[in-house]
């Protein structure tokens, strides 16, 4: 069966679908069955990818860190990571998408702190 090449994206990149082994130091992800859409770029596919497990992880955080740790992983992200997450948040601060909420964990509270005050500062 053929198929297009391209960097690695998960397009479900949430907390519960990536397993870690301690042992080894390696991380595997898992549930391949959602897909971005074909035409997005890839530095705008691997940052949707960041903004679920970033969301995911956010779900498991006390409602008083959401905020340090939002400015804590804005400061590593390659450029063109970041330019792609800034356009999504700003198309998501316009129009939510529900799919992303329920893919976060979070609730409607928590998301409105994480998200739209202080999501990463991009």
């Amino acid at each position: 069966m053929g198929g297009t090449e391209r960097p690695f994206s998960h397009a479900d990149a949430i907390v519960h679908n990536v397993l870690y082994d301690p042992a080894c130091d390696m991380a595997y992800w898992f549930d391949f069955e959602t897909h971005h859409c074909s035409g997005w770029p890839t530095a705008l596919r691997q940052a949707d990818d960041l903004r679920a497990l970033a969301d995911s992880a956010a779900a498991s955080l006390p409602e008083h860190l959401l905020i340090p740790a939002a400015r804590l992983m804005a400061a590593s992200l390659r450029p063109d990571i970041q330019q792609a997450l800034a356009h999504l948040l700003h198309v998501q601060r316009q129009r939510p998408n529900p799919f992303n909420l329920a893919q976060s964990g979070l609730s409607w509270r928590q998301w409105k702190i994480w998200r739209w005050r202080t999501y990463w500062r991009v």
